[in-house]
């Protein structure tokens, strides 16, 4: 909205409103304001060299186990659709099921997604633990 003057403010308000303080405004930031040196004196750590004793990147052990558990069921998927004879088999494997061993297939499942988020937990545990050694020896 805006008045004849094309000022995007009514005159009365903008005549009423202060402007802001110094302070209050925001400097612009250069696009390299990353590559700045503080004022402070703080040091950035970028020039800091690397501990000697410090390794690369953790492991993802997530990451590793949960791209198993896929591949796994990827070429149980292509074993299955490559085949005629294994889809056919299947639906009668699926067709032939009763409620309660459906139910106890699902809790089957549950319990090894359950298991699996445990194995990645201890995976990631030892893997602190043995960085915490590696940090205080």
């Amino acid at each position: 909205m805006s008045t004849p003057d094309n000022s995007p403010i009514a005159p009365e308000i903008a005549a009423t409103t202060p402007p802001p303080a110094a302070e209050d405004v925001a400097a612009p930031v250069a696009d390299d304001a990353w590559l700045t040196v503080p004022l402070d004196g703080a040091n950035s750590g970028a020039d800091t060299p690397p501990k000697v004793g410090s390794v690369g990147p953790r492991t993802r052990w997530a990451a590793i186990v949960w791209g198993l558990v896929f591949a796994a069921l990827a070429s149980g998927a292509l074993y299955v659709v490559l085949s005629p004879q294994h889809r056919i088999e299947l639906i009668d494997w699926v067709t032939s099921l009763e409620p309660t061993t459906l139910a106890l297939y699902g809790a089957l499942a549950i319990g090894v997604i359950v298991l699996l988020f445990g194995l990645v937990g201890l995976l990631r545990r030892a893997q602190r633990a043995l960085a915490a050694r590696r940090a205080s020896a």
